[in-house]
């Protein structure tokens, strides 16, 4: 099948890969490149010879997340926040996949992109990427089902750190942390991902199933983040919270992107939190 927004392929016997390519908006989440990424990953989950899918990015980031445009336009059609990334989120294509789910990240990997890349088994990035939940600065929750997924695999003080202030952290940050596996050169990331890539794919094929069974049998020993992941508590969270509808906070960047674009409306709220001062 042939897809607008990413290129999946089968690089090698037992390896399936998605590729998202919206280069030029640093791979932003569209509905549309969410729901081709989707589709593809359905195909590697029902395709009996892959035992691995790997997620990466063309161009300079791997995901700057959302695409707020987007976004803010399925708002302004609707009357109220949606989420881009659909009823049942990203958990069925990296943390529920039945396969090993591998993130080569360079660049940003941010808000959506960040969940992406760290909701995988295995998270490789090179030494210059950087991760982060940027939105927290415009009103969004830390989270849903019980918090934001960062809780479980850092704790809750860096959470709160990260969260709190809305800034980036690096790779090497995120390596610290526990976020991801292996800190790399970028000239040595796809390298690197692949050998690993490979060593599972063989694992695979000479004992078929021992992925999914493994991977299973870790899963449930963390229950918060199979609740976090879970789709069908998905659709019941909102972007907008009661704090955002009172302040203005989520709701008013949103109503701006939707009129300005991102870069205009980042620049409007700016200057609004200027004039408050």
């Amino acid at each position: 099948m042939a897809y607008d927004t990413i290129i999946y392929d089968k690089p090698e016997e037992g390896v399936a890969r998605i590729t998202l390519n919206r280069p030029e908006a640093r791979n932003a989440m569209s509905v549309h490149l969410i729901e081709e990424l989707k589709d593809a990953a359905k195909d590697a989950a029902e395709d009996d010879s892959i035992g691995v899918l790997v997620y990466r990015g063309n161009g300079p980031s791997f995901s700057a997340g959302r695409d707020f445009k987007d976004g803010a336009s399925m708002k302004q059609a609707s009357g109220r926040s949606k989420t881009v990334l659909g009823d049942d989120g990203l958990g069925p294509v990296t943390w529920h996949h039945p396969k090993c789910t591998i993130a080569q990240v360079q660049g940003y990997a941010l808000g959506g992109g960040d969940l992406l890349a760290s909701g995988c088994d295995i998270t490789i990035a090179s030494d210059e990427a950087k991760f982060g939940f940027p939105e927290a600065r415009w009103g969004a929750p830390a989270g849903r089902n019980g918090g934001w997924f960062w809780n479980w695999l850092i704790g809750p003080k860096k959470t709160k750190e990260y969260m709190l202030s809305g800034r980036n952290f690096t790779a090497e940050e995120a390596y610290h942390m526990g976020l991801i596996n292996q800190v790399v050169p970028l000239a040595k990331l796809e390298e690197t991902v692949m050998s690993l890539a490979h060593d599972i794919a063989q694992m695979h094929k000479t004992y078929p199933g021992v992925i999914q069974t493994n991977k299973a049998l870790i899963n449930n020993q963390h229950p918060e983040l199979d609740r976090f992941f879970d789709g069908r508590l998905w659709a019941n969270w909102m972007f907008a919270t009661e704090y955002g509808a009172q302040s203005g906070g989520r709701s008013k960047f949103d109503e701006l992107v939707a009129e300005k674009g991102v870069r205009g409306g980042i620049q409007s709220m700016h200057k609004g939190f200027s004039n408050e001062r």
